[in-house]
């Protein structure tokens, strides 16, 4: 999935800051025009494993950091259960949540 979300992020014009292997959970992080992009990369499948992913992403915000956004990027099978969080919640922690299917295309959800 790492792989999808880099080739998506670079094909929208974000630059890597920093990307781990794919194959695991990761963070991913891009710039573009003066915004810093945060992304949490996670293949859990399950609800449980969603809000692990939530919870690592939400350790990642640091308040004092303005410009950046956040996203959480789970398979589009369990993007239901990222989106628990109430929109207005992740509004204010400029959170976006975003499905990769089965083919590797990255799908945006708010």
């Amino acid at each position: 999935m790492i792989v999808a979300v880099v080739a998506w992020l670079e094909g929208e014009g974000w630059a890597l800051d920093q990307s781990p292997h794919d194959g695991g959970p990761g963070i991913v992080v891009a710039r573009r025009d003066g915004q810093r992009l945060t992304a949490l990369v996670s293949a859990a499948t399950t609800a449980e494993g969603v809000d692990a992913a939530v919870g690592a992403l939400l350790r990642t915000i640091d308040p004092a950091e303005e410009g950046t956004a956040y996203a959480l990027v789970v398979p589009e099978a369990v993007v239901r259960y990222a989106v628990r969080v109430h929109p207005e919640v992740r509004h204010r922690l400029g959170i976006e949540v975003h499905g990769v299917d089965g083919s590797g295309r990255v799908r945006g959800r708010r």
